[in-house]
C-alpha cells in the first residue's frame, strides 16, 4: 500500500501532459479466462457490454506508453464525472502519444 501512494507521489513531481477523453462506452470481447464469461453458451469468443476504461483504453496505453503509475495515469478533474469525461495524464516524454489518444478517443 505504501508502494501505491509513494508511486502517485513520485508521478505526481514530474511533467506531465493531460488529454480530457469521452467515457468509453461498448461492446469488448471476453475470453474464457475472463469472469464476465457464460460458459452456458459454448462460443469460443463472447461479447459483452462495459464502460470501463480498463477494458478499453488501458490495455493499448500500456502496450504503446507503459506502465499505470510510472509513465501514465488517469483520475477525474472538475465536471469530469458529470460531462462523462475521463482525464489522462502522461510523462511529458510521452507528449506526442497523448496527441494520438486525444485525438483518436475523442
Amino acid at each position: 500500500m505504501k508502494l501505491y501512494y509513494l508511486s502517485k507521489l513520485i508521478f505526481s513531481l514530474r511533467q506531465q501532459v493531460a488529454v480530457t477523453v469521452r467515457w468509453p462506452v461498448g461492446m469488448i470481447a471476453v475470453n474464457e479466462q475472463d469472469p464476465r464469461w457464460d460458459s452456458t453458451l459454448g462460443a469460443q469468443q463472447q461479447q459483452c457490454f462495459s464502460s470501463d476504461p480498463n477494458d478499453h483504453y488501458r490495455p493499448e496505453i500500456e502496450r504503446t506508453v507503459g506502465r499505470q503509475g510510472l509513465d501514465w495515469d488517469w483520475g477525474f478533474e472538475g465536471d469530469n464525472c458529470a460531462e462523462n469525461r475521463l482525464t489522462i495524464r502522461f510523462l511529458k516524454k510521452h507528449e506526442s502519444l497523448a496527441s494520438y489518444f486525444a485525438m483518436k478517443w475523442n
